[in-house]
């Protein structure tokens, strides 16, 4: 029975199979091959390949995946199989001869697949067919290099790029010497020969770069060495025949002579060089040399009879070469690297230009300035394709570098200025975007004043996520050109988004601004920002607009301000009539009027916009009165059909503000008209300082465009500065300004929410003020505050109290609390208690305001809108907004106290405010403990495990057991054993330059804190050991050389593949005298010096080999100097490029060698390097900082002791040589803490602290929570969140300067030391405390609660990008997942990696603290050795400090 049933089990299989293929196969013959389901066509762009049979077709992804993200748009290519075979037909050819040529494009297609190189067109989707077609998708291209010669079959509509398309001759030198790179790397490296270079094969990409496709035909050297008999000859025929239908062999044009032999043919790589040579004359002469028609005859005749004329479009300098590549006689042809030579290609100087751009990456910024200063006289002279294609790329990919920014930004945004708005998007914002998101001084001020370009430019989902925020930090920005440029812009910018982000997000700003700053300019530009967004700005906002104005002529009249506020007002009158400027702007300007600033042609504007709006109302009443205050009665309207006869009186001609000439502000500039939207929005409610109509709400209309005058202030009537004003905002009334008896009314009517970019603070007013110095009290009653009745202004997150005689705080109520709001959208108004809301969460801006109750009194509805959705909105349904900057301690306004004084005040209140003064309550308090520091830094440890490569040790020395043996064959390719060490990250490629940093990091740590590592020291010193080996076979097995890394990068990241299933060539790298590489030797040495010390004990022997090898490596570094990346270039570049030079890794491998062997030849050598280099960034690339450090130990620890009793104490003892890095170490610490005058650190928001407090009330209330979020500086001081220092892998610079944070703070706790950062003196607690945080914050203290550690904590990366804990591991999935195999079923699934990579601490957050959790985000998802190796020592320090 039971075998019964397996039959049956296996014949359903087999049946469901069957049937499941059939589905396939049908939805395949319906909706053609999968490449094209998989992608939406746009236009046809051009036709490549035999025959130009294949259609090019620009695309994009059809849904979003990962693929997609990397390539925005794609190229696809189809070939139509039936117009094929019915050309075919019309020719009168065999079927034989159809499926021939379909085969020739499978090869082609198969071959691509397989080459994996930048000079090779990178397949992003293979290809795929049915009966009716092929497709296949590539990289982005502009088209086949015969389109861009002119021949365009195949193509239906000819894109408006390509008809008279005309390449310059440097843009042709250019893409030839691409081609002939990647000829070499074919002929020397994949060794095959091409045997079809043709224009039809050679492609332009999207980018401007020549590459190679066209593989058809292609051979291995192997076969060409071998027995030709085995490769099928091509067959010409004599006469001419047309064979362009389906050829199925290569164009003759370009074919060479050994191959066009009917009998004896023979191939090699000198046969490309004789077709690259065609292609090269081909190019540069404009027309072909060989044009014989497939005529085998007429090619043996012109090519046996070629003359020196033929030659003559060639520059002479190139003809010498040119004749060599098209010598009939093999042995004669050079290779493809020696034609590059010519002086054709080496006495250009443009050209040279291009190729530094090409390899930009690989340079050092010395060099780079240098260069850059060169382009900067030079680039203007490149027509505009190149720029297009060859400059800007490379400039793009450059701008992450922060120390080259400004000078590359301008050439960028100028170069910009020439793009379409889709050629833009697609190739310079994505650039961009990171610069936009950390410019700060110069940097920020140009893109300000290129705004403009960039938001013309930019589509607005892309204006809101990177634009929009860009402007909202610049307002934050306390240098005043950029306030002013940033102002400047913003009304362009607003015109572009929707109003209600306007209002969230960039209005409360610029009221912020014009009331807190002390700068005449700022003020003024503020004003006419202002006046800029009335179009666009409901009743409600415009009202907010007239109370800041009223709080800046408050205190400063002077011209300018004045003017302003005149055209403000012009604006609302354009927008919103006469009655709503009667009632709301005359009270104010009324005034002004007397204000002797003003000269008599701005007084006389004043007047005459006064007398107009009085005119209108006139005429609006239909009655004028006399000069004798005689009332006349205009005509007006018919009553029940009658018409008024009553003359009218007005004497003399009144001009209008709004529509006669000459314009109000004529003699301070010219007159700019802007349009205006038409919208209606509503916004909060707010108290306004004038009178409203009583109970019925003014209605929101439409406004239609209206020009806006701008006033430009002179120099000679714009003051330097002016007084500070009340920053709060929206205000809150004034006495001096409201009458008494409207007091009452309007603290009833609720205060608008005031907004801040720090954290919130919602006791920023207490303790409360005397009468007079805080707005929004009552009058005075004997020298005692009258608190506000009935009324506690929640809007402003603060409370008004009134103190007793004996100096208690109490809280007042009328009656009985009904309801508490508790932070919801819609808080119920409380009678005679409570306001309406609770504390309101943080956005991704800022704090948001809450919905709040509006009195009976309030004149404005409040009619809510929906949630954008977008980033400057909160998660709830409130209404939102921004908040301002706090004011400064010297502006006018509420008084601010420092949070540690207010915080047992703070704690009590709150419970106060939460239950009332007639509630009694209990209250528990739980704050957020430490994390587990011991629990990390095992798991720290662990993560090592998983990174290894070679062969795995047995039981428990392997806990992490979904990894197994890999790259077993390391260095085979050179003959040497190179098995062992780690793999750096996500990937399968090991860099020693990474691995080295690591090594020193772990070796560090186990050296500073070994005894509070505890028991997981032997795992510590394990995992130093599993790379010491290899680092000793790198430096041991080849004498002279140095071997640097293991895997070819380039192909290596085109995989998704476990490095148990490793099929790409294992490249080995090396550096010797000839290329040199001081930078990865330093750091060797560095790594293997450190290990010495850590091994000195507990294995002497294993010790000495380290210590000694050490050494050697270090003079190699010094006597052969050199960066490394100089000498490998793209094998190294742009992964882990030597960006800071090579002169930190000799300082720092020195150091370590001076504190492992105490021999004076390495301090003398140090003493030569000097210690000028400043910096602020600690990593595996720049180790300035860690040298700095670790040498400021002799200087802190031995200065007054003796010194090692290997050297004399007469040169050393107290020696203040080591003063100047002690100096180093301090001013680098100065720059990472963000108090320091100096400090050049970014820090996230980071707001985290949340203390919850409970209550149970004994009256008719159920049992609640509320969370009120505390400033962070509580615990830390004035740190806000996470040091952000670069987008790509930010966490890495956090933990190795959080190694060196804690370092130098136990080194100064030994001689109880302190420093000064200007005015800011740091103790050994400044800086351990900024340490925990930094610990703290990775493990789980954050925005997000989450830990950035995986495996630690409830909440962790789930879906991190690691191929090995990504892919189902050996043990589960033994078959074999090739290259392309782990990405379509794992790589872009959206579930959790099945493996968990305990310990592995990835990339981290943006710089918005939030983490998407994406395993193709690599910046933020990718975990690296040398993050966790840096962060075990911090973590070991915490862990044996509580």
């Amino acid at each position: 029975m039971s075998l019964n049933m397996k039959t049956l089990t296996q014949a359903l299989a087999k049946t469901a199979a069957v049937i499941e293929k059939t589905v396939q196969t049908t939805v395949q013959e319906v909706a053609g091959p999968k490449p094209l389901q998989d992608h939406e066509l746009f236009d046809q762009i051009g036709s490549a390949g035999p025959g130009l049979v294949w259609k090019l077709y620009s695309a994009k992804a059809a849904r979003e995946s990962t693929r997609a993200h990397q390539y925005p748009t794609v190229c696809v290519w189809v070939l139509d199989k039936k117009a094929l075979s019915e050309a075919r037909m019309r020719a009168g050819l065999p079927k034989a001869a159809e499926d021939g040529f379909l085969e020739i494009i499978r090869a082609d297609a198969a071959r691509l697949v397989r080459l994996r190189h930048p000079g090779v067109v990178h397949v992003v989707q293979a290809l795929d067919e049915n009966k009716n077609a092929m497709a296949m998708v590539t990289e982005p291209l502009f088209a086949s290099v015969a389109n861009a010669l002119g021949n365009v079959e195949n193509v239906a509509k000819v894109p408006k790029e390509l008809k008279g398309m005309e390449m310059g001759i440097l843009e042709v030198k250019h893409g030839l010497l691409q081609i002939a790179e990647s000829l070499d790397f074919l002929h020397n490296n994949a060794r095959l020969i091409h045997r079809a270079i043709s224009p039809e094969n050679v492609f332009i990409t999207s980018s401007g770069a020549w590459k190679l496709g066209g593989f058809g035909f292609a051979i291995s050297t192997d076969q060409a060495s071998g027995n030709m008999a085995n490769v099928q000859a091509f067959h010409y025929a004599e006469y001419d025949v047309e064979d362009s239908v389906l050829p199925l062999q290569p164009s003759l044009n370009y074919t060479a002579p050994e191959l066009a032999r009917s009998k004896a043919s023979s191939a090699g790589c000198s046969s490309d060089i004789f077709s690259f040579g065609c292609l090269a004359y081909h190019l540069i002469a404009h027309k072909p040399l060989l044009d014989c028609h497939n005529n085998v005859k007429m090619y043996m005749n012109t090519l046996s009879y070629l003359s020196s004329e033929a030659f003559s479009p060639i520059p002479p300098e190139l003809v010498p070469d040119l004749q060599r590549m098209l010598s009939t006689n093999e042995a004669f042809r050079p290779t493809s690297m020696d034609f590059t030579g010519s002086p054709f290609f080496r006495d250009d100087t443009r050209l040279r230009a291009l190729r530094f751009l090409d390899h930009m990456l690989e340079r050092d910024n010395m060099q780079k300035s240098e260069f850059l200063k060169a382009l900067s006289d030079m680039w203007k002279d490149f027509d505009s394709r190149v720029l297009r294609y060859k400059v800007l790329p490379p400039l793009c990919a450059e701008l992450r570098n922060l120390v080259m920014q400004p000078m590359i930004l301008p050439m960028v945004l100028t170069i910009a200025e020439s793009q379409d708005k889709n050629d833009f998007e697609l190739s310079t914002l994505p650039a961009l975007v990171p610069v936009l998101s950390t410019a700060v001084g110069d940097t920020l001020l140009l893109l300000l004043k290129h705004a403009e370009l960039i938001i013309n430019k930019t589509m607005q989902d892309h204006l809101i996520s990177h634009v929009l925020p860009m402007i909202v930090r610049a307002y934050g920005d306390g240098d005043a050109r950029i306030q002013e440029e940033v102002l400047r812009k913003s009304s362009f910018l607003a015109k572009k988004i929707d109003v209600q982000l306007v209002k969230q997000a960039i209005l409360p700003r610029v009221h912020g601004l014009a009331l807190k700053t002390t700068v005449a300019a700022v003020r003024v530009n503020a004003l006419l920002c202002l006046g800029d967004l009335i179009p666009t700005l409901d009743k409600h906002a415009i009202l907010d607009i007239l109370q800041t104005i009223q709080r800046c002529t408050a205190v400063d009249r002077s011209a300018p301000t004045l003017m302003c506020t005149l055209g403000v007002s012009n604006s609302i009158l354009k927008q919103h009539g006469v009655e709503f400027v009667a009632e709301h702007v005359l009270p104010l300007l009324i005034p002004l009027l007397t204000a002797q600033q003003l000269n008599v042609q701005q007084f006389a504007k004043y007047m005459l916009f006064v007398k107009d709006i009085l005119r209108k109302i006139e005429e609006k009443r239909g009655v004028t009165v006399t000069d004798s205050g005689i009332p006349e009665v205009k005509p007006s309207p018919s009553v029940n059909g009658l018409h008024s006869q009553v003359p009218s009186k007005i004497s003399g001609n009144v001009a209008t503000a709004a529509n006669s000439g000459p314009a109000w502000d004529e003699d301070w500039g010219p007159i700019k008209k802007q349009p205006s939207n038409s919208l209606q929005i509503s916004t909060n409610s707010i108290t306004s300082t004038y009178p409203t109509p009583g109970n019925e709400p003014i209605q929101v209309t439409s406004s239609q465009p209206n020009s806006l005058l701008r006033t430009t202030v002179t120099s000679q009537q714009t003051p330097v500065s002016c007084p500070p004003v009340d920053i709060e905002w929206p205000p809150q009334a004034s006495s001096g300004v409201t009458p008494v008896a409207d007091t009452e009314k309007q603290l009833n009517a609720g205060a608008s929410s005031s907004s801040s970019f720090d954290d919130v603070d919602p006791f920023v007013n207490w303790p409360p003020r005397p009468s007079g110095q805080v707005s929004g009290m009552g009058p005075s009653n004997n020298g005692t505050i009258e608190p506000p009745r009935n009324k506690l202004s929640s809007g402003s997150n603060s409370m008004n109290l009134y103190s007793d005689s004996n100096d208690s705080w109490a809280f007042v109520t009328g009656r009985s609390v009904e309801q508490i709001g508790l932070g919801q959208g819609n808080a119920t108004p409380i009678t005679g208690g409570l306001g309406s809301s609770g504390f309101n969460p943080p956005s991704s801006i800022g704090f948001m305001k809450q919905n709040q109750p509006i009195s009976a009194s309030n004149a404005y509805t409040d009619e809510r809108s929906a949630d954008l959705g977008s980033i400057f909105a909160s998660g709830n349904n409130a209404q939102t907004a921004p908040r301002l900057a706090p004011p400064p301690s010297t502006a006018v306004g509420r008084g601010r106290v420092p949070m540690a004084k207010r915080l047992p005040l703070t704690l009590f209140i709150s419970v106060v405010v939460i239950l009332g003064s007639s509630i009694s309550s209990s209250v528990q308090i739980q704050a957020v403990g430490n994390p587990n520091y011991r629990e990390a830094l095992a798991k720290s440890i662990l993560f090592f495990q998983g990174q290894r490569s070679g062969r795995l040790p047995a039981g428990a020395a392997q806990q992490i057991t979904w990894r197994f043996n890999s790259g077993l064959s390391d260095g085979r390719l050179a003959n040497v054993d190179l098995t062992g060490g780690y793999y750096d990250a996500g990937d399968n490629v090991k860099f020693n330059f990474p691995m080295a940093f690591t090594t020193t990091m772990l070796s560090w740590g186990a050296l500073e804190y070994g005894k509070r590592i505890g028991l997981q020291l032997p795992e510590a010193r394990a995992a130093i050991r599993w790379a010491t080996d290899y680092l000793l076979k790198c430096a041991r097995q080849t004498p002279g050389k140095l071997y640097v890394g293991v895997g070819d990068p380039n192909v290596d990241h085109k995989c998704w593949e476990r490095p148990e299933d490793m099929d790409t060539l294992r490249t080995v790298y090396s550096v010797s005298p000839s290329n040199p590489g001081s930078d990865v030797a330093g750091e060797t040495a560095a790594a293997l010096a450190a290990a010495s010390l850590v091994f000195r004990k507990v294995d002497p022997k294993y010790s000495k080999l380290l210590l000694n090898t050490a050494k050697n490596v270090m003079q190699f570094a010094i006597q052969y100097r050199g960066a490394y990346s100089d000498s490998l270039g793209s094998a190294v570049c742009p992964f882990y490029c030597s960006y800071s030079g090579y002169k930190d890794e000799l300082l720092w491998g020195a150091a370590w060698l001076f504190r492992a062997s105490n021999e004076l030849y390495y301090y003398n050598f140090m003493k030569s390097l000097g210690a000028s280099d400043s910096t602020d960034i600690f990593s595996w690339d720049n180790k300035f900082a860690g040298a700095y450090v670790l040498l400021s130990r002799v200087q802190i620890l031995y200065s007054s002791s003796t010194f090692f009793h290997l050297i004399s104490r007469a040169l050393l003892n107290n020696d203040k040589n080591f003063e100047p890095y002690k100096q180093q170490a301090e001013q680098f610490m100065c720059r990472i803490l963000p108090n320091s005058p100096s400090s050049s650190t970014q820090y996230t928001q980071g707001k985290h602290s949340c203390f919850h407090y409970w209550f149970i009330t004994s009256a008719n209330f159920l049992p609640a929570k509320i969370s009120v979020s505390m400033d962070s500086n509580i615990e830390y001081g004035n740190y806000r969140g996470l040091i952000y220092k670069l987008p790509g892998s930010n966490l890495q610079y956090v933990t190795s300067i959080t190694f060196l944070l804690t370092t130098y703070s136990k080194y100064m706790a030994v001689r109880k030391l302190t420093f000064n950062c200007g005015t800011l003196v740091v103790t050994p607690k400044t800086l351990r405390n900024l340490a925990k945080q930094q610990v703290d914050y990775i493990l789980g203290v954050n925005p997000l609660k989450m830990s950035y550690m995986v495996g630690y904590g409830p909440y962790y990366p789930k879906r991190i990008h690691h191929r090995g804990s990504s892919l189902p591991s050996l043990a589960s999935h033994p078959q074999t997942i090739g290259c392309d195999g782990g990405f379509q079923p794992f790589f872009y699934s959206l579930n959790p990696n099945p493996n968990i990579l305990v310990g592995a601490v990835v990339g981290g957050p943006n710089q918005n603290d939030g983490f998407p959790d994406d395993r193709s985000d690599y910046n933020h998802s990718e975990p690296a050795t040398y993050i966790n190796g840096a962060i075990v020592g911090p973590l070991a320090y915490f862990a044996g400090s509580l």
